[in-house]
């Protein structure tokens, strides 16, 4: 068994505030080339920009080329 550390309580969230505007930058980004894919992360931590750019309109596919795990994200060319 790993050894665990009790604490009075996390510290709070700060990664959420971030990825948000990180994740609206790239959005834009992404609009002035609506149809055209754009590698926009690489390695394992791409599930949750997975999820939050398809929530917010985009067309996203991960695919492993390789042995990288990329994720390609576009916008969509019939989207306002």
């Amino acid at each position: 068994m790993s050894d665990i550390e009790f604490v009075d309580s996390p510290p709070p969230a700060a990664a959420g505030r971030g990825l948000s505007r990180e994740v609206e930058e790239l959005i834009d980004k992404l609009k002035t080339e609506p149809g055209r894919w754009a590698i926009v992360d690489r390695g394992d931590r791409r599930g949750s920009r997975f999820r939050t750019l398809q929530r917010r309109g985009c067309e996203v596919a991960g695919r492993m080329v390789d042995g990288e795990h990329l994720l390609y994200a576009r916008w969509p060319e019939d989207a306002s």
